[in-house]
């Protein structure tokens, strides 16, 4: 640890911790798949991977509830009576599901619907290319990445030592489409955060969200997705 004079980039408020114990409470009986580790474990991860790079306290807020509306079925409007605009805004941007619908979905239903969910997202984040660098929307990329950051390493360290094919039987698509979901979503970050932005630690994260993704799915060694759904385009893999 070092001490700046000038202290830290920020210091975390009551808001911070507010959004912890509220995603602690919303998320408590839930658990990461492939194991038992509290789903929390991630939540931190994630806003851990938004501090390294940068992130702001609200940036850390978002980090900590960006599946309070997939997975919990929370509101927009409580996230919004809760945290605020800024930080509801940026959960439901980091959210590939239509907020404010009953939620969470049953495992069949998300398997059938996971191709368009994930081409449709991928659109979404494309679209924030249009919005203003401090928008909520554009600023929620920086969330998004490192979600996706903790959840591809955590893949990773889980791949080591197993049948390649054994790390996607608790996913609700296989290695083809998990890859193209993955690199298809690095390519929509990019086109959506130029380096241009300022951010220089949005840039290591998107690099660091590449390496990553070239350890997941060496050439060659990717299992065939034998789950059946749709893809919204043309991707490859199983339709």
């Amino acid at each position: 640890m070092t001490t700046d004079p000038n202290g830290p980039a920020w210091q975390p408020t009551g808001l911070l911790e507010k959004a912890l114990v509220q995603a602690t409470t919303w998320h408590a009986k839930q658990y990461r798949k492939g194991g038992a580790e509290p789903y929390i474990g991630h939540l931190l991860g994630v806003a851990s991977l938004v501090i390294e790079h940068g992130g702001d306290e609200k940036q850390a807020c978002a980090a900590l509830l960006h599946d309070s509306i997939e997975d919990c079925g929370v509101s927009t409007e409580e996230l919004e009576n809760l945290f605020g605009p800024d930080i509801a805004a940026m959960v439901v941007a980091c959210t590939d599901t239509e907020p404010d619908l009953p939620a969470p979905q049953d495992a069949e239903t998300k398997a059938k619907n996971w191709g368009d969910r994930k081409a449709d997202y991928h659109a979404k984040i494309q679209a924030k290319a249009t919005l203003g660098a401090t928008s909520p929307e554009r600023r929620a990329i920086l969330v998004g990445v490192c979600d996706k950051i903790n959840n591809c390493e955590k893949s990773v360290n889980d791949s080591r030592g197993q049948d390649p094919d054994d790390v996607w039987k608790v996913f609700n698509a296989g290695g083809t489409c998990q890859e193209w979901n993955y690199r298809a979503l690095l390519a929509a970050y990019r086109e959506a955060a130029p380096i241009t932005d300022g951010m220089p630690g949005l840039a290591r994260a998107l690099d660091r969200l590449e390496r990553a993704i070239n350890e997941l799915f060496p050439a060659g060694r990717v299992p065939i997705c034998t789950v059946q759904h749709s893809h919204g385009t043309d991707t490859g893999g199983n339709r």
